[in-house]
């Protein structure tokens, strides 16, 4: 809506000026929800790739390293940000305790950082390349990978290499049973 507003700027001024209970618009209030309008779009985008796509819970902690990114460059008025409003950076600021209550939960949990591992396009390198101490990442790898080996340990004592070629073989035979029936 406010992105409609902004598009109908001369239209809303000309309908305030034909009247005579509504005070107009200064060029200062426009210029504050133009910038509001920047601050809430960067938000609607993330908002809408969520939306877009099929949930993944893999994704949750991207989405709030660039929310911290987003809070962070916008209460510091930096980046693309810059020459933000201080009370618009203030309000934004007042966000990022909020974003901090829920970061904080979700950090505590192993899940969120389970799926990075799991997830084959990612395999914790999210991990290694957005922390910036080195023990730190490698200690949440570590703990992660070990929880997980704990959790789920092999059946046996062979390697992995050799369970899944097991299971390949295993399944050609079932094949060929199953094509051998097909046969007259």
């Amino acid at each position: 809506m406010l992105d409609d507003g902004l598009k109908a700027k001369a239209q809303i001024n000309r309908y305030l000026a034909l009247q005579t209970e509504i005070p107009s618009f200064t060029a200062e209030e426009w210029q504050h929800l133009s910038q509001i309008h920047q601050v809430l779009s960067k938000f609607n985008e993330l908002t809408l790739f969520v939306s877009e796509r099929k949930p993944q819970i893999s994704l949750t902690v991207p989405l709030y390293y660039k929310l911290h990114d987003l809070l962070n460059k916008g209460s510091e008025a930096q980046g693309v940000f810059s020459g933000l409003d201080r009370d618009i950076a203030r309000a934004i600021k007042e966000g990022m305790k909020k974003y901090e209550k829920y970061y904080t939960f979700i950090d505590e949990l192993d899940t969120y950082y389970t799926t990075l591992i799991l997830d084959p396009r990612v395999k914790g390198d999210l991990i290694l390349n957005e922390l910036e101490d080195k023990e730190a990442r490698n200690l949440i790898l570590r703990a992660v990978r070990n929880s997980l080996h704990q959790k789920y340990p092999l059946r046996n004592r062979e390697s992995p290499r050799t369970v899944l070629q097991q299971s390949a073989s295993e399944t050609k035979i079932v094949e060929s049973r199953m094509l051998q029936r097909l046969q007259p």
